[in-house]
């Protein structure tokens, strides 16, 4: 309703028909998007009083009112902002068991990638994938390293030169899921976009998870295996590069889900990680799960610290039991905050009481007093878990972003 419309207008009628169309889904203040409100003509008539004359309903007064009242109009042409492009653009997945996991980015409005780009001021969108848990023994190794990966502590997928097993490795070098310096193989960027969609696929396969084939265990694992239990944990967000290549910064809008596989098979005839393939049915068992996802961001384009997901090679984490979390600079440089420390897979029996908010349903606290950190500079967070029914509090290693949520 026009807020500046004279006289004194009565309480709404009913609206009959549950079904509308109305265009006023949303209680949105006059100006809410920038202009100045004008005055607007509300046609159709609303009876006050009424009385009946030979089977008619005769109006004894009325006002002219509408049964649903639209926005008042703006001076302004709206302009759509980063969270409009991007809100409900990435559905939840549904991979329905299958070891094999599909998503796909398509910017709302019809807006092409370029033009969701501009309004989010990035050079390019792309995928995040990091593993939170990745057991051992395991036969997964970092380019130049000897060492197999493990989750905890959580590592981005690909690691920034690439698995050893890759010939040549698949070298991202920023954490990003698809590789923007290659061009045209199926792990490139361009390989999994078009004018209006960037398309994600992953068939993460561990042969060392219980049930795997013996000589799967035999050639991969040194004939043990993983603890029984034991998942590959896999989050996976919309990103925004920003800034010049190669160094430019990746943005984490938190838009995506967290996903676990048991799949201890072979994918495309190998064994691998990340991938463009398809699992081989029959070669295991086991299969996905969607745990959660989210589908909105609060990031805006000129944010002054935008959350980026720091990776365990700049950052330490030491859970102190239940009642802190200390964070450590590991890397050479200062890293800027604030820092958040975000609770992925926290017990649905307990709630963080002190909890600044929640990303994708999951809680997050923010170091006070904390605006950057120097090389080996720590900062501790105090934890206040709700007593709950679980018989023991337990929670896997949080993630750390640096940057604001707000």
């Amino acid at each position: 309703m026009n807020p500046n419309a004279p006289g004194i207008w009565p309480g709404l009628p009913a609206f009959s028909n549950s079904n509308t169309n109305s265009s006023n889904i949303v209680d949105e203040t006059c100006g809410a998007r920038g202009g100045v409100c004008a005055t607007q003509n509300i046609p159709g008539e609303t009876c006050l009083g009424t009385f009946t004359l030979f089977g008619l309903t005769i109006c004894t007064g009325g006002i002219f009112a509408p049964p649903v009242w639209p926005l008042a109009t703006t001076s302004a042409v709206w302009t759509p902002k980063c969270p409009d492009v991007v809100n409900g653009s990435v559905p939840k997945p549904n991979p329905g068991g299958s070891p094999n996991i599909d998503a796909h980015f398509t910017p709302n409005f019809g807006f092409t990638l370029a033009q969701a780009e501009q309004v989010c001021n990035f050079i390019n969108f792309n995928w995040q994938s990091t593993f939170t848990s990745l057991p051992l023994p395991n036969p997964f190794k970092a380019a130049g390293s000897t060492v197999s990966l493990q989750a905890p502590p959580s590592f981005n997928d690909p690691p920034p030169q690439g698995y050893a097993y890759q010939t040549p490795p698949n070298a991202v070098e920023l954490p990003v899921y698809y590789n923007m310096f290659t061009h045209g193989g199926k792990l490139s960027l361009d390989f999994h976009q078009t004018n209006t969609t960037m398309t994600f696929h992953d068939a993460p396969d561990d042969p060392c998870l219980i049930g795997a084939s013996p000589l799967s265990i035999a050639t991969y694992c040194g004939g043990n295996t993983a603890p029984a239990g034991s998942k590959m944990a896999i989050i996976t967000h919309l990103v925004g590069i920003q800034g010049d290549l190669p160094g430019a910064a990746v943005i984490d809008t938190t838009v995506g889900f967290r996903w676990i596989s048991t799949w201890n098979g072979t994918t495309g005839g190998a064994v691998v990680l990340n991938t463009d393939d398809l699992a081989d049915p029959g070669s295991g068992t086991g299969g996905i799960t969607i745990m959660s996802s989210n589908e909105t961001t609060n990031y805006q384009a000129g944010m002054s610290s935008p959350p980026t997901l720091l990776e365990s090679s700049q950052i330490s984490t030491v859970v102190s039991g239940t009642q802190s979390v200390t964070i450590t600079n590991d890397s050479d440089s200062t890293i800027a905050g604030p820092f958040q420390v975000v609770f992925y897979s926290s017990p649905l029996c307990y709630v963080l009481a002190n909890a600044t908010g929640s990303i994708g349903g999951d809680p997050y606290i923010t170091v006070p007093g904390v605006d950057s950190l120097e090389p080996g500079q720590s900062a501790t967070v105090d934890l206040q878990w709700s007593v709950g029914p679980c018989a023991v509090l337990r929670f896997p290693p949080p993630l750390i972003y640096s940057g604001s949520f707000d």
